[in-house]
């Protein structure tokens, strides 16, 4: 019989590689145990109420983000509407100043047109008297022919 037989070099090769596959498992989890982040060669434990501590943190800091993407959010939208506001009451105000120019405007015409009216009232007035003289006038000739 020899030394090596294939069933038995099957089970030496199957040892040996889970020998080897435990060793390297072995040092990789003794690796991540070690490893720290930090600036400390120290290992940090932490309990069952403190992990819910940090948990509850985690969330709330989470929830804090949220909200206050949320009041960015808000923010800007406020300051779109303050925007679109502002040019409301500038084209308001472009309107009141065009109002106010109509308005002038009208005053002046009416101005003018009662000056018109007052001139014409005048003539109007000359014209009656013109009128009154001439026939007192020409009643008066006609009279003296007559009589």
């Amino acid at each position: 019989m020899t030394l090596f037989t294939p069933l038995k070099t099957k089970s030496k090769l199957s040892t040996v590689k889970s020998i080897l596959i435990s060793l390297i498992i072995l040092t990789h989890s003794l690796t991540a145990l070690y490893a720290q982040t930090g600036k400390s060669d120290t290992l940090t434990c932490y309990s069952n109420e403190e992990l819910q501590k940090i948990a509850s943190r985690v969330v709330r800091a989470s929830e804090c983000d949220t909200l206050l993407s949320i009041a960015e959010q808000q923010l800007l939208i406020s300051a779109e509407v303050n925007r679109k506001l502002e040019n409301i009451i500038e084209l308001k105000d472009i309107i009141i100043v065009s109002k106010d120019s109509i308005i002038t405007d009208h005053v002046a015409i009416i101005d003018i047109k009662t000056e018109m009216y007052e001139t014409e009232k005048r003539k109007h007035k000359w014209t009656k008297a013109g009128w009154l003289s001439s026939t007192i006038g020409l009643l008066a000739v006609i009279s003296a022919l007559i009589f």
